[in-house]
């Protein structure tokens, strides 16, 4: 997700132009008003409707557990990987979204 200001001033409005799918999961907190800094965000999706038939490809997703880890390097890799790894196979998961906020959307 690439953040840009606005093209006009004085609004409080910003512009985020998605590059992909995966970019939306991103932007739903911000839309419900939360604005995580400096974390580590561990969404598990579960595939529950995956159709070929034409004339349209359908894929339906279900959110799962969601793990919200400090960004400040307070956890090893390792201890993040064990604990992510394993929320996901709790949950049966065929998708695992990680997102990184930092400070603000600009910095990123």
């Amino acid at each position: 997700m690439r953040h840009r200001q606005p093209h006009y001033s004085g609004g409080m409005e910003r512009e985020f132009h998605l590059d992909n799918l995966e970019d939306t999961l991103l932007l739903i907190p911000h839309l419900l008003g939360y604005y995580p800094q400096q974390k580590i965000v561990v969404l598990a999706l579960r595939k529950i409707l995956d159709t070929e038939s034409a004339p349209v490809r359908q894929k339906l997703y279900q959110a799962g557990p969601l793990l919200l880890f400090p960004g400040d390097n307070s956890l090893s890799a390792a201890q993040l990987a064990t604990r992510s790894i394993q929320m996901l196979i709790d949950f049966s998961a065929d998708i695992a979204v990680v997102a990184w906020y930092g400070k603000s959307s600009v910095a990123m």
